[in-house]
């Protein structure tokens, strides 16, 4: 560094100390003057001059004190929740005025009575020493420009007029900066379910619903059954049937304990299903949809739902179950055998279809088919029709055995004649008519009125069937012919067919055979050619009525 650098650095110094001390010498003069002012007042001045700044200092700590205050009471009604302790002397009403806040807006949020409501018991004012609440900011709504008391209603969840009584206002006028009140009702906790009755195991869904504007702390549930839940919204499931009475206590932001409304919940068993369907049911065509219509039964005999489980034997190609439903869609012909369970219960049907499209008069809430069999002779067929008609008409079940000993044995045989058929059908009451046929149709026609023919023919002129038993239902099935008495009950849509409900004859002992559901026997729905019927009859029939 050069002479004249460092001379300038040094100069540089010396300015900055030199402006430093100036600096502090004006201060320590304009100190010294003060002073010497001072020190020139007169003693009252001195003494004004104190009290002066001792005022200001007052007036400051005052205001700052004043502003504390205010602020405190601003808390206490516009904050978060508060409690105010009762002093002594003091009561509801001075506790009102105390706070600038309407008697009943203190009554509501306490649940304090007013004496001319109050029953026995009740609160109706305080007392010494106890807490009480006093409104919070959510309390009181402060009224906006253009504000309606309707809107502030809607806003709240609280009834116009309620507002309007609540806050002594005449009529509904109201304007911006006006103190609306709101009435709090800290009890309005409500619980529902998604259903009351079911069966075990019963699964509940619990729902909750409250007005209150405080923040729920708690929930407690009972189930009635000593079991409890912590949830909001429990799914709880009952496992054993009986009745219980379902309660929720809440806990609110400020420890009020609140009970809700409580739910009756009747959990039953399954008692019983019952199956309405008959178990032989004989279906008209394919295509055809039908219905199990089976109902589950509780306990307490009311009905319930329930799923079905089935199982499908002898011909399963009959019918095919839609989902896990009671219906069935007819999808083959013959005879099949179908086992329905559900819950552990069961039930067992019969089902026939029609090898061809055809009409038929049909009962199917009983089997009024029946046979020859156990009656004690070899030739029964006439009696055998007689108490099928009876069962058909009437639903009288007279066993072939009984009608054949009223009927007795007018030859060795067991041969009878139409009337004493007729006379045992009269003892019962049950309508039929003895006609001549004068042309086939006239068995058609009986059967389009919904009745039921017996006719007598040659069973030497119907053809065999040919093939399996089990699936062939068109021709007879047994090898002995001579006079036969068998029912009409319906014919093939074409009129080439008749459906014969056909007796086993005289070689019963041979013919106990089955169709494919393993237990119809191979008499019912035959279908014999309309020709060969008619080239065999005897040319009368006996027209059933049903009742």
């Amino acid at each position: 560094m050069d002479y004249k650098d460092y001379y300038d650095t040094i100069k540089q110094v010396d300015d900055e100390e030199t402006e430093k001390y100036k600096f502090q010498d004006e201060w320590y003069k304009k100190e010294e003057k003060n002073q010497e002012e001072y020190e020139g007042l007169s003693f009252r001045a001195k003494k004004r001059k104190e009290k002066l700044a001792k005022i200001a200092r007052i007036s400051i700590i005052s205001s700052s004190i004043l502003f504390f205050v205010f602020a405190l009471l601003s808390l206490r009604i516009f904050g978060s929740d508060n409690y105010y302790t009762v002093k002594r002397g003091e009561d509801l009403s001075s506790i009102s005025r105390k706070f600038n806040v309407p008697l009943n807006v203190f009554r509501s949020l306490n649940n304090i009575q007013a004496p001319s409501e109050a029953k026995e018991n009740d609160k109706t004012d305080v007392k010494e020493g106890e807490r009480i609440k006093i409104p919070t900011s959510h309390d009181i709504h402060i009224v906006k420009r253009g504000e309606t008391l309707y809107d502030i209603s809607q806003c709240y969840g609280v009834k116009q007029y309620v507002l309007r009584d609540y806050n002594k206002i005449q009529g509904s006028r109201i304007k911006a900066g006006d103190r609306i009140f709101i009435p709090r009702v800290l009890s309005d906790i409500r619980i529902s379910a998604n259903n009351t009755i079911g069966l075990t195991p019963f699964m509940v869904q619990y729902e909750i619903e409250t007005n209150t504007r405080d923040r729920i702390k708690s929930y407690y549930w009972d189930f009635g059954n000593n079991d409890i839940s912590y949830s909001e919204r429990p799914l709880y499931t009952y496992k054993e049937k009986g009745t219980y009475k379902t309660t929720l206590t809440v806990v609110d932001e400020n420890n009020n304990h609140i009970e809700s409304n409580t739910i009756t919940i009747n959990v039953r068993r399954l008692a019983n299903i019952q199956f309405n369907t008959p178990d032989y049911f004989e279906i008209g065509n394919k295509g055809d949809v039908i219905s199990l219509q089976a109902k589950a039964i509780d306990n307490v005999g009311d009905p319930v739902e329930f799923n079905y489980k089935c199982s499908i034997t002898g011909n399963p190609q009959l019918i095919k179950q839609i989902g896990t439903s009671d219906e069935f869609t007819v999808i083959g012909t013959g005879y099949s055998k179908i086992t329905v369970e559900a819950e552990g219960y069961k039930h067992t049907g019969y089902y026939f279809v029609s090898p061809i499209p055809s009409v038929q008069v049909t009962r199917n809430d009983v089997n009024w088919y029946k046979t020859q069999h156990d009656t004690g002779h070899n030739g029964n067929c006439g009696p055998t029709c007689v108490s099928m008609a009876m069962l058909w008409a009437k639903m009288l079940n007279i066993p072939v055995r009984k009608i054949r000993s009223l009927i007795g044995f007018p030859s060795k045989d067991g041969g009878v004649g139409f009337y004493l058929l007729i006379r045992t059908l009269k003892k019962y009451q049950v309508k039929n008519n003895y006609l001549k046929i004068n042309s086939i149709n006239d068995i058609f026609d009986a059967i389009d009125e919904g009745k039921i023919v017996m006719i007598l023919y040659n069973s030497g002129s119907i053809s065999m069937q040919k093939g399996n038993i089990k699936e062939n239902l068109y021709g007879k099935y047994y090898t002995d012919e001579g006079g036969h008495y068998s029912i009409i009950k319906g014919y093939s849509l074409n009129k080439k067919y008749f459906v014969v409900y056909d007796p086993i004859p005289e070689d019963w002992w041979q013919n106990r055979f089955r169709y494919a559901d393993g237990e119809s026997m191979a008499g019912r729905n035959r279908y014999y050619a309309v020709n060969e019927v008619w080239n065999s009859l005897s040319k009368h029939m006996l027209v059933i009525e049903r009742d």
